[in-house]
């Protein structure tokens, strides 16, 4: 019957899907993400964003929305200029570490 509690993403803050309805999503969830080797990610899919989802329908995470805020008033603080520089260090280290896992399999 396709995504069940999926339809109630614009439902609003706070309105919860009904109990039947949460097991079908959070089983919905789990056979889909099974075929797709899907690796824990802790800002796009972890157990809020998963807990959310089977709860009300909607994929989001309060906890990583007040990092990225925390976050952008940091980079704000120190300029936005020396924010790429840092942003740009951190990535070129995560390809690395990236590459090194791969070929270490």
């Amino acid at each position: 019957a396709g995504a069940t509690g999926f339809a109630k993403a614009d439902s609003p803050p706070g309105a919860a899907l009904e109990h039947e309805q949460s097991v079908a999503v959070a089983m919905e969830w789990v056979e889909r993400e099974k075929t797709k080797r899907t690796i824990y990610n802790v800002a796009l899919k972890n157990c809020e964003v998963f807990a959310t989802i089977c709860r009300c329908g909607r994929k989001e995470s309060h906890q990583i929305q007040a990092i990225f805020e925390a976050l952008m008033e940091a980079l704000k603080k120190i300029g936005w200029h020396q924010a790429a520089a840092i942003l740009g260090a951190a990535a070129s280290v995560t390809s690395v570490v990236c590459l090194a896992a791969n070929i270490e399999q």
